[in-house]
């Protein structure tokens, strides 16, 4: 009778065993199923995260090639117009030296043609002459010049203390010649030199026996 209660009480104990067994491989395979949901979805951040960056990098190389077609955009313009501005330069230069032989043709064979600047003169209370109006309203060297100013010098020369008909006499010349006056102005402090390119004047611009108040030159 005591054998068969102790293999009775060793068959209960084995079966809480059995049972405690069997609810730990089922907590186990529950956890293995967790296990593997994670890793599952670790998985899918992973695929989704190198997604991302191989689109990024896709977007990159392709920024790349844009940048590298502007910039070869960018160096094909600046070479056409490079190529542009020194034909358009060139243009100018035969342009200017076509006006400078016109000039010459026209000029150079009118012998013995003067004239002056086109400027009417007057004393300067301090010696000298200044200019007190120009006689030609549309000169483009004469825009240079202002009322009241005072003429220092001519081609190097001093004429502060010359008369109007001495410094007449000294800005005329040669019809297209040019002529540096050196000026001084009320309102600078400093004398200013001008070239003036001599045009047609007057018949009165190179006589020399006018001794009129203002002389024209």
């Amino acid at each position: 009778l005591l054998r068969e209660a102790d293999l009775r009480s060793g068959t209960a104990s084995l079966g809480k065993e059995l049972d405690e067994l069997r609810s730990r491989m089922q907590d186990s395979g529950n956890l293995q199923v967790q296990l593997e949901a994670e890793v599952k979805r670790a998985q899918e951040q992973v695929q989704d995260q190198l997604a991302k960056l191989t689109a990024a990098r896709t977007a990159e190389q392709q920024n790349d090639a844009a940048l590298t077609s502007l910039q070869q955009q960018l160096g094909d313009e600046a070479i056409r117009n490079s190529a542009q501005i020194n034909r358009l330069s060139k243009e100018v230069d035969l342009a200017n030296e076509a006006a400078r032989q016109m000039h010459l043709c026209i000029c150079q064979p009118v012998v013995g043609l003067t004239c002056g600047i086109g400027i009417i003169l007057a004393l300067h209370e301090q010696g000298g002459c200044q200019i007190v109006n120009s006689t030609w309203h549309t000169n483009s060297s004469n825009a240079k010049l202002k009322n009241g100013d005072r003429i220092l010098e001519i081609d190097g020369t001093c004429v502060r203390e010359d008369d109007e008909q001495r410094v007449q006499n000294k800005l005329v010349g040669v019809m297209g010649s040019k002529v540096v006056v050196l000026v001084k102005r009320a309102e600078d402090d400093e004398s200013l030199p001008i070239s003036i390119i001599r045009g047609v004047h007057s018949s009165t611009a190179g006589s020399r026996g006018s001794r009129e108040p203002n002389s024209t030159a």
